[in-house]
């Protein structure tokens, strides 16, 4: 939370006021009106001022709600809006990280170390998974999505985001030959909270016109639900719903 809050300052403090555009919503975080910032021609996501969370991660949360009560879960993260409403509304519930120099399984700086591509809990675990843009930095995001089946119990659910793109098919942009990294288009670098600006590969920009596909043939039944949280976070975010 301190965290958000302090990023948020900082984008107070490096924009324009005259690119902040607010309005008062509904927060699924706060769990009433709060004021929302939209940082125009930034590409900067619009924000609860309260929670500090992005619209980006706060959608989950409405999609999430349609499968309560469960309960086991596992999320991707251990930070963010869905892994805060999730430690609220589920009993147990799973965090992880992922720390490529230490063993899987086991526990840096008291978090779960885990790589979505085999992953160290037992068959049929949760309820839910969920994640939130990650799996576009997965190197063998089938290979994911297949690991998430397997944990998850039978009519369990995982929903999670990804930058979704309006193209035929999903492009591979880079792979994992031999232990290197072999590119297929210009580098492509997301932020994290972890390791900072500009930091972690993407491998995948993901097509939402076959991304339903993509996860049917691993044997899920899949949909993409478009939330609004608030109208001047522009167009609806897009949110895969997927059950076993």
């Amino acid at each position: 939370m301190k965290k958000r809050l302090h990023n948020l300052l900082n984008l107070l403090q490096s924009t324009s006021v005259y690119d902040w555009r607010f309005s008062l919503t509904y927060c699924p975080i706060c769990c009433r009106q709060t004021p929302f910032i939209s940082f125009q021609r930034t590409g900067i996501a619009t924000r609860c001022l309260f929670c500090a969370n992005t619209c980006v991660n706060l959608s989950l949360i409405p999609v999430i709600r349609t499968i309560l009560p469960v309960s086991s879960a596992y999320e991707m993260s251990s930070y963010g809006g869905t892994h805060d409403f999730l430690k609220q509304n589920v009993p147990n519930l799973q965090i992880s990280e992922f720390y490529p120099n230490f063993k899987l399984g086991s526990f840096v700086n008291g978090i779960r170390n885990e790589d979505v591509q085999k992953l160290t809990f037992k068959d049929e675990s949760f309820d839910l998974v969920t994640s939130n843009q990650v799996m576009e930095h997965v190197p063998d995001d089938i290979a994911g999505y297949k690991e998430i089946f397997r944990i998850l119990r039978p009519r369990g659910f995982f929903i999670f985001s990804v930058p979704l793109y309006n193209i035929e098919k999903t492009i591979q942009r880079a792979a994992i030959v031999n232990g290197s990294i072999k590119h297929f288009e210009i580098p492509e670098y997301h932020g994290s909270r972890l390791e900072g600006p500009e930091s972690v590969l993407t491998f995948w920009n993901h097509s939402s016109n076959d991304i339903t596909a993509r996860l049917n043939k691993v044997g899920f039944s899949t949909k993409i639900v478009e939330v609004s949280i608030t109208a001047i976070q522009g167009e609806p975010y897009k949110v895969i719903k997927c059950q076993k």
